[in-house]
């Protein structure tokens, strides 16, 4: 039950919900009033690629960033308004009304479609239709350089009149491949050539760059979060992919998928969300600004008033309060309500920083797993190193990234030291994913 297969199953759920756990940990003080959040956008913000659509029309996830970000910070009111396939046109004609004085936040993805980003994915993707990739991402560029500005231009205008006290945070595209170090072979489960590849790559540049000075003229209050050093490393045919290859609901394809969504674009919001009140206090008057995401705002600081102990170890049953089995009501009263919930995945802050989050199925727990400093397995803890004398010593078999105990419990390494300890039943090691 504990074996190779059972925590390939398992590695989807654990890394989305201590994604969860680390938005959580971005956002420390969240304010006492609540504060209007609309999100616009095309399918890079509704979601598309990440399942669990609660709106099938316009592909509207709960696992897209806004719905993260919300769920994260826990003082947002979400007005999700972002639709796939959405033009700037589309935006101005249908996304609005969601905008009002009272809006504090905006966040938008746009400008793909106008220029026919799904056109140029077709093209390169077919070798029936090779003699059209390059002449779609020609057009696709010259449509980027000649009409999009002035499209972003009105856009980011109409949302400034209808939201006039609001921060905008305009987010830009990843790249959709790996640029450095790619296999060979990198195809992205479809017909790319290696020169194909690097015409996108170079072309999600271009489009970053325009996006960017666009926001740059649009005045106060808006912002540019590049996304591309964010999902640097995680692009189609990297080890650990934030972006889909080709999937079999075709249009998911070469969107971000969950952990795009969560670690990816959720991250660089919140962060954004954190930084960007301190920044205006202390910038001068001037136009729009760009934040730079890969520095992370610096050090991330625990949330006032944690319900979980700093220092817990795991057994195969779970750890302190939190054990497999346990219904989740049950769980709130013993420990209070957590800071980050969704259907299925509940988060709460840990005394000192990191955070225990549970995965739920039918109302009780089912997997249990920690990132903080404090918790540990048999004396192994979080963030310290694994030695091969310790792991022989303690009996844990290597299962890829894993170290697995006998007694179910296993331990994700990294860079040679423990990320996060966890645990599940055998439900949670059949049906996570």
């Amino acid at each position: 039950m504990g074996g190779r297969g059972a925590l390939r199953r398992l590695r989807v759920s654990v890394l989305a919900a201590l994604a969860v756990a680390t938005l959580v940990l971005a956002s420390p003080g969240a304010a006492l009033g609540r504060a209007r959040y609309v999100a616009l956008g095309d399918s890079y913000s509704s979601g598309t690629g990440t399942g669990n659509y609660f709106d099938r029309q316009c592909l509207r996830s709960e696992q897209a960033y806004p719905a993260v970000v919300a769920s994260a910070r826990g003082d947002l009111d979400l007005v999700f308004e972002a639709c796939s396939g959405a033009t700037t046109d589309d935006l101005l004609r249908e996304q609005l009304d969601g905008l009002n004085a009272e809006t504090r936040w905006v966040t938008v993805t746009i400008g793909g479609n106008d220029i026919g980003f799904a056109d140029i994915v077709v093209a390169c993707a077919s070798a029936s239709l090779a003699g059209n990739c390059e002449q779609e991402i020609a057009e696709g560029e010259r449509k980027a350089r000649d009409e999009l500005p002035a499209k972003l231009d009105r856009t980011y205008r109409a949302i400034r009149e209808r939201a006039p006290n609001a921060r905008v945070l305009v987010l830009g595209y990843p790249r959709l491949f790996q640029d450095r170090g790619r296999p060979p072979n990198c195809t992205g489960g479809a017909l790319f050539t290696p020169e194909r590849i690097e015409r996108l790559n170079r072309g999600a540049e271009m489009l970053r760059d325009i996006i960017r000075a666009r926001v740059e003229a649009a005045g106060p209050g808006f912002y540019f979060l590049d996304a591309i050093p964010v999902f640097e490393g995680h692009e189609v045919c990297s080890p650990n992919p934030w972006i889909n290859g080709v999937m079999t609901e075709i249009v998911s394809s070469y969107h971000p998928n969950r952990f795009g969504h969560f670690s990816g674009y959720g991250r660089m919001v919140l962060d954004a969300m954190e930084r960007i009140p301190r920044a205006e206090r202390t910038a001068s008057p001037g136009g729009g600004q760009g934040l730079d995401a890969r520095s992370g705002g610096g050090s991330v600081r625990a949330l006032r008033g944690c319900p979980v102990a700093a220092r817990a170890a795991f057994t195969a049953a779970g750890i302190g309060r939190f054990r497999l089995g346990t219904a989740a009501r049950t769980l709130e009263r013993l420990v209070g309500a957590p800071q980050a919930r969704s259907r299925a995945v509940w988060t709460w802050c840990v005394r000192g920083g990191g955070a225990v989050t549970v995965q739920l199925r039918r109302g009780r727990v089912i997997a249990v797993f920690s990132n903080a400093r404090g918790h540990s397995y048999r004396g192994l803890a979080v963030g310290r190193p694994v030695t091969a004398a310790r792991q022989r010593r303690l009996g844990l078999a290597r299962r890829g990234p894993y170290l697995v105990a006998r007694d179910g419990v296993f331990v994700r390494v990294r860079s040679g030291r423990v990320a996060y300890v966890a645990v599940a039943s055998a439900t949670g090691r059949r049906q996570a994913r």
